[in-house]
């Protein structure tokens, strides 16, 4: 008999909860204006007694009723920002619940968490305990479809965003609330390179995250490749030879090539952040070590040096020999 009545204390909790999952969609659907569930107010209080129909003038009125007409249609954002303006004009409570209602049905189970909380807090004088228990059963079972993201990095004034939207900044004050499901996560802070997420969340539960911030890269890397043996120096500092890489602040930087015998090569070289500049040196030979002034001399002295041999090979024969025979000297 025990196990009995549990079980039917069970499945009327249930039709209970469903009850009011269904009232909070249906809300602002009602025929008095009056969202679904929400009793008349107190005597003391009149505007309150009053459905939303009658009790709304100007802007607030035209905005919600314009909201009912776009919730019939199923533009649920729609409705919502109608709504929420016509919340904003008169700052009567009852029109959190219509856009709980809008918020629900777009799955926006979190929203729906926090609207529903500032019903209880803003409507709590003019509610009647069976509201009051209604909706916080309501909020029971919304809270099913939540996570609490309890999310630490290595830096303050992350901004963090969920589903594309601002959700907060660390170091985070409470837990981020999101809806169950697939999330898209993104932390960024300047001068830090953005960290992307994905979690599947399973709702009712608890989920923490530790993200270690990467700095961004501000240096811009520069590939020298040069002949076997080659030294590479970048404003006057030996690098290594043949071949290197490695990191230098953005701006121009003099890169120098040398190997023996070949002519130096010497440039300015632009590094731009976070980019790659590979430049492939080809050096020139040097001319021969002889100086250029000693082969004009030395082809002087041999076409003098011919000429003589050839004067002294065909003299005539009769014509005696110097004793002295001299070259001369030559103007280089």
């Amino acid at each position: 008999m025990i196990e009995a009545a549990s079980k039917t204390a069970r499945i009327r909790r249930y039709v209970t909860i469903c009850a009011c999952v269904l009232a909070l969609i249906h809300a602002p659907l009602t025929a008095s204006g009056q969202a679904a569930g929400l009793p008349s107010a107190p005597s003391e209080s009149p505007r309150a007694a009053k459905p939303l129909t009658e009790s709304l003038s100007g802007s607030a009125a035209t905005d919600y009723h314009a909201g009912r007409i776009l919730f019939d249609d199923q533009d649920y954002a729609g409705a919502a920002v109608k709504f929420n303006r016509a919340y904003e004009a008169s700052r009567d409570p009852r029109l959190l619940w219509n856009v709980a209602a809008c918020e629900k049905n777009l799955r926006h189970y979190a929203v729906v968490s926090r609207l529903l909380e500032r019903y209880l807090s803003e409507a709590y004088d003019s509610m009647s305990p069976e509201h009051r228990a209604e909706v916080n059963e309501v909020l029971r079972t919304v809270r099913m479809l939540i996570t609490s993201l309890r999310i630490t990095t290595d830096q303050p004034e992350v901004a963090i965003y969920v589903d594309g939207t601002l959700a907060g900044t660390t170091p985070l004050m409470a837990p981020l609330a999101v809806d169950l499901g697939r999330r898209s996560l993104r932390l960024t802070k300047p001068g830090f390179k953005d960290q992307q997420l994905t979690r599947d969340v399973a709702g009712g539960s608890e989920l923490s995250l530790n993200i270690v911030m990467e700095p961004e890269e501000t240096t811009g890397r520069l590939h020298v490749i040069a002949s076997e043996g080659q030294s590479i120096r970048v404003d006057g500092t030996l690098m290594g030879q043949t071949q290197w890489t490695g990191a230098l602040p953005p701006g121009d930087h003099v890169l120098r090539v040398t190997g023996d015998g070949m002519r130096a090569y010497e440039r300015e070289v632009a590094v731009v952040a976070r980019e790659t500049r590979t430049l492939y040196v080809t050096l020139e030979a040097e001319p021969s070590g002889i100086p250029t002034w000693a082969w004009i001399g030395a082809g002087a002295l041999l076409a003098g040096g011919l000429a003589t041999g050839g004067y002294f090979l065909f003299r005539p024969p009769q014509e005696a020999e110097p004793e002295h025979a001299s070259l001369g000297e030559f103007e280089l």
